[in-house]
């Protein structure tokens, strides 16, 4: 359905999506304060050094906090799931190795199955947002899981959590250390995450401001779908539906069938809008079409792909 590693997958509310994303065509770049891991929403384990004995009185306890807003009421993140990078289209897992494909995903971020997964053409994203924001104080990239905070970089004797000297930050000033510091570490201290959080698979853009207010980045230009979840109820869907269909946004949903996951077809095309349409495991076919049997391409245990007859019986017909 979507070409493995090309787009990036945002999850989120029904209501959000009617209500603020579709009628405005923008993506909230919102505070890490609101991040659901407490390690980067919380106290940050900052450290400060001194050079010599003298720079000891330079230390105030009231610098730990100042360092932990300094980080999270200045930085704006972006969240996204993005695809396995092992993922393999042909695997028999694809669809939920698949950035738009994770349960629990669809559990947390999407109202239990109810909301909706947004697809976005990464790079264009990555333009869309670059060109609005680009600069020394935009970052992005995939997230790294660790079992425990590391250094990254092995060549510098201090890591991310190293706030050296207390001197510089009285002679230049705590904001101007601060900056510097990020531009150094900033992929310790924003694209890294405890390994409980892997399966999210998430990549990011991370933008320092001088406030928490939050920005938009337009997305008309690389939003290629939108996908409703399973649960999603049937008068929200139609009123996403319509607004999509006012943009021109294909709209699909989400189906569970046991361990079975698959998009059902697109539902501004009117032939499937027209019915009936039958789908087994990702393949759809109009029942209304007179025929004796149709053929169609499967997938095997092993990956491969093969053409199969589906008689007007009913019956699965695996060919050569």
């Amino acid at each position: 359905m979507f070409e493995p590693h090309k787009f990036v997958y945002h999850y989120t509310s029904a209501n959000t999506l009617m209500e603020k994303i579709l009628p405005s065509m923008t993506l909230r770049m919102g505070s890490f304060q609101q991040l659901n891991d407490p390690r980067e929403a919380k106290t940050w384990p900052f450290k400060f050094y001194s050079r010599t004995p003298a720079g000891n009185r330079f230390f105030a306890a009231p610098l730990f906090d100042q360092a932990t807003k300094n980080i999270t009421e200045r930085t704006l993140v972006l969240c996204c799931t993005r695809d396995d990078p092992q993922l393999n289209k042909d695997a028999l897992d694809s669809a939920t190795r698949s950035g738009f494909g994770h349960p629990r995903m669809w559990a947390q971020y999407a109202d239990r199955h109810r909301g909706a997964c947004l697809v976005f053409d990464m790079q264009l994203l990555h333009e869309t947002i670059t060109g609005q924001f680009g600069g020394e104080d935009l970052f992005w990239g995939p997230v790294q899981y660790l079992n425990a905070p590391g250094r990254l970089n092995s060549v510098l004797p201090r890591g991310g959590y190293d706030l050296v000297y207390l001197e510089d930050y009285v002679e230049y000033g705590f904001a101007k250390v601060m900056e510097n510091h990020i531009r150094v570490f900033n992929r310790e201290l924003f694209f890294t995450k405890h390994l409980d959080w892997r399966d999210e698979w998430e990549y990011r853009w991370v933008l320092r401001r001088n406030d928490s207010s939050p920005v938009f980045i337009p997305i008309r230009s690389c939003l290629r779908a939108v996908i409703l979840g399973h649960d999603c109820s049937d008068a929200l869907s139609e009123r996403i539906i319509e607004q999509c269909r006012a943009i021109n946004v294909p709209v699909h949903r989400a189906h569970w069938q046991g361990w079975t996951f698959s998009l059902l077809p697109n539902a501004l095309d009117d032939d499937y809008r027209k019915g009936p349409v039958v789908v087994l495991d990702g393949i759809s076919f109009s029942i209304e079409v007179p025929c004796g049997g149709v053929f169609v391409q499967g997938c095997d245990q092993y990956g491969k792909v093969r053409p199969i007859r589906i008689d007007n019986n009913g019956d699965v017909v695996p060919l050569a």
